[in-house]
């Protein structure tokens, strides 16, 4: 070998020993100065890390998935349920609202039925006027021819022409009593629910009439009966009570009283007490109600 290459050999050997020293000098500078460990085993270290929190990650989304399957299983019952709330309210809203239907009808119809028996109780009123009308009318033509005969033979022809007219007025008074009693026939049919079945003999359940009325006795007779001086005019009628009481010198009530019978300014009703019975004066007080002294 000759010197130069001993030379090249003496430096190679040089320059790997410095190459040697650089490595080792840029080793200890590449470790985490805290751990002590190289870069390599941290970063691993770090991917490790990352590898467990993603696992982590994933756990959790599948988690949170198979929840919100859940949370969105349990909406659409609740969804399902409120509907099914929902479809029945409406069910009990249409039941409810039927009910207030046939009930606004049911008022309807007796309000109607009320406007009709007060039409049919002034076509009765109207109708007895004109009887009544007609009945003094045909007094005073039998009067008059009755007077006729009596002055002279001529008025045979008249009093055949006023017997023709007494027929004629008989006919249509007749015809104007069947009309009435129809009328009390519709009348009483209308007012049927108004007014209960006959009272049981020593009971009497109050059923006024609809309206104060306030007459006295005028008769008392046997078995309970009295006359007192209220009709139908004041808006009595058969199976109504009215109160008996007297207010002087001492008030004092006597007892309740039915209506048996009934005329346009008469009327006859009956103690079904006898005791009540036996207490009555010509002159006590008859009303609806008991009315305080004035």
């Amino acid at each position: 070998m000759t010197i130069l290459g001993r030379i090249f050999a003496v430096l190679n050997f040089f320059m790997a020993l410095v190459f040697l020293g650089f490595a080792f000098s840029v080793m200890s500078l590449i470790k985490d100065p805290r751990t002590g460990r190289s870069w390599y085993e941290v970063s691993e270290g770090y991917r490790q890390q990352v590898e467990s929190l993603q696992k982590d990650l994933a756990s959790q989304k599948e988690t949170l998935a198979r929840r919100e399957g859940e949370f969105k299983k349990e909406l659409a019952d609740r969804d399902s349920k409120l509907a099914e709330a929902e479809k029945q309210l409406a069910t009990e809203r249409g039941l409810r609202e039927k009910a207030e239907k046939e009930a606004q009808d049911l008022t309807n119809r007796f309000k109607e039925s009320q406007v009709r028996l007060e039409q049919l109780t002034k076509d009765l009123d109207r109708r007895s006027q004109e009887t009544a009308e007609l009945n003094k009318r045909l007094t005073r033509a039998l009067a008059e021819i009755t007077e006729r005969l009596r002055e002279t033979e001529l008025e045979r022809n008249r009093r055949v022409e006023a017997e023709q007219a007494r027929k004629v007025l008989e006919a249509r008074v007749g015809q104007l009593d069947q009309e009435v009693a129809r009328l009390q026939s519709e009348l009483e049919k209308e007012r049927s629910q108004a007014l209960a079945a006959e009272p049981r003999a020593g009971f009497v359940a109050p059923r006024p009439p609809p309206f104060d009325v306030r007459g006295h006795i005028l008769k008392i007779g046997q078995d309970g009966l009295i006359e007192i001086s209220i009709g139908s005019d004041a808006g009595l009628m058969r199976n109504h009570t009215l109160e008996v009481f007297r207010l002087e010198p001492n008030p004092d009530y006597i007892g309740r009283v039915v209506i048996r019978e009934v005329e346009p300014h008469r009327a006859v009703a009956q103690f079904l007490n006898r005791e009540q019975a036996k207490k009555a004066r010509v002159g006590d007080q008859v009303a609806s109600r008991v009315l305080a002294r004035q």
